[in-house]
């Protein structure tokens, strides 16, 4: 697995937090669900492939021009945050995965061959301004780079831009730019196998999840197969 904007053991575990559905669809499953970023509620995702869209587009150009085929998941390097929880947990039912980012690449060796393997990365996102990310857009190095053709390289680069204002998510994602449409099991989604037990090196629940409720949520995952550590967040435990 490739990596982009990431220096050598920079961070070793990644952290996300899944719905409680998804959670335990995974548990059940054993799988790991990108998705199109088209399906991503920021305007300014894929804003690259939009502004070549509606500047450059030719019209023999095949949907790989402006991001089809491309297929992410967000992550972040931070390990606590007050503000994911709120936005992410919102219900209390939110379930924080922890995986050690190493442990990514057997298992994306083990979907695609070695060849594919190539368009696979976990990238950190670089957060800039509207008018730096309009520069970078731009600039001769991204309008040379080969950016709208079959190089996953770039293509993948171009997801890795937020504004600013999203700078609190710390995020790392996970991309994949799928070159034979046979890999992804529907339109937006591409599943990808995985071992529960062997991936989430941890799980923590919401820190104002009452513990009666956090013990029940335990002994439920449990019984779903889970047998790594389950723990409740201790944001809010006052220890002074």
């Amino acid at each position: 697995m490739n990596e982009l904007n990431l220096e050598p053991n920079e961070f070793k575990y990644i952290y996300r937090i899944f719905s409680q559905d998804y959670f335990e669809a995974s548990l059940v499953n054993k799988e790991l669900t990108l998705v199109a970023p088209s399906l991503w509620e920021d305007p300014y995702e894929n804003v690259f492939f939009k502004y070549f869209d509606s500047h450059q587009r030719r019209e023999n150009e095949t949907g790989r021009w402006h991001g089809e085929n491309l297929f992410g998941q967000c992550w972040s390097s931070l390990e606590e945050s007050d503000a994911m929880w709120r936005i992410y947990s919102q219900d209390l039912k939110g379930v924080k995965v922890k995986i050690d980012r190493t442990m990514l690449r057997p298992i994306f060796y083990n979907h695609f061959d070695i060849y594919l393997m190539r368009d696979c990365f976990i990238g950190k996102v670089k957060y800039l301004t509207e008018q730096e990310i309009l520069e970078v857009i731009k600039s001769d190095n991204f309008q040379n780079s080969n950016s709208m053709n079959d190089t996953g390289h770039t293509r993948a680069f171009g997801l890795l831009f937020k504004r600013n204002e999203f700078s609190h998510e710390k995020e790392i994602r996970i991309i994949c730019d799928v070159q034979e449409p046979i890999h992804a099991t529907k339109k937006n989604i591409l599943n990808i196998a995985i071992e529960p037990n062997s991936l989430f090196s941890e799980i923590v629940l919401d820190p104002r999840l009452p513990i009666e409720q956090f013990e029940l949520k335990k002994e439920i995952y449990q019984k779903l197969g889970f047998m790594g550590s389950i723990k409740k967040s201790n944001l809010y435990n006052f220890s002074i």
